[in-house]
């Protein structure tokens, strides 16, 4: 798309490789491919941003993001370390040990809780068993011999962990087990969490095989 310039026709790939190209001013043609594929009335209308009506219920992720880092981290008593882009959650680092996948394999042996599924920043091996990182809200990990990290909450998950993607298959019981085995409070409530999220008060590089460090309260040294 150009500014100024007639929208250009859309192609649309479904997951079995067919495609569909659709004319900016006849998204209509696309309401009986979409419906069938997905098995329930589909339509794709076209939207203008600029009419009042819409107008009125449309506003930039990075307005959104730039809200709600600052409130949140001001609850938890933190310097707001959220950037502002529409691409991360409400922490940029998350972490989880290789002890709570082990621990949620267990409860469900028909399951598979690859790594993948979660999309943390860094997965660690530590000493112990069981939600290990559950203890860590409020404390200090370090990683190797730079990086310092503050630890904010549990990190509550949600339906992507269940998703299908190259390796893994769709598995509800993945969320399901979570819910089942480690609901824990958090600012929305209590939630199905594995892992936990920080923020980051010394910055540098981490690499494979670094030390980690724990130490619990806000301004303990690891």
């Amino acid at each position: 798309p150009r500014a100024g310039a007639p929208l250009p026709p859309r192609r649309i790939v479904f997951p079995d490789g067919a495609d569909l190209t659709v004319d900016a001013d006849d998204a209509g043609a696309a309401d009986a491919r979409l419906s069938a594929w997905f098995g329930r009335e589909v339509r794709l209308p076209r939207a203008d941003a600029h009419a009042p009506d819409a107008a009125a219920n449309v506003q930039p992720l990075t307005s959104i993001q730039a809200r709600v880092g600052p409130e949140l981290s001001a609850a938890l008593g933190l310097v707001d370390t959220v950037p502002i882009t529409p691409f991360i959650d409400l922490f940029p680092c998350s972490l989880i040990t290789r002890a709570t996948i082990a621990r949620l394999s267990a409860l469900a042996p028909g399951s598979v809780f690859d790594e993948r599924r979660f999309r943390m920043n860094v997965t660690l091996d530590v000493p112990g068993e069981g939600f290990v990182e559950n203890a860590w809200p409020s404390g200090r990990v370090a990683l190797g011999d730079r990086v310092l990290l503050h630890v904010a909450m549990a990190d509550p998950r949600c339906a992507l962990t269940t998703l299908a993607q190259p390796g893994l298959a769709l598995d509800p019981e993945v969320l399901r087990t979570m819910n089942a085995h480690n609901r824990l409070p958090t600012l929305i409530g209590e939630q199905p969490c594995a892992g936990v999220y920080a923020s980051v008060l010394k910055a540098g590089v981490v690499r494979v095989g670094d030390e980690v460090r724990f130490a619990a309260g806000p301004s303990a040294a690891p």
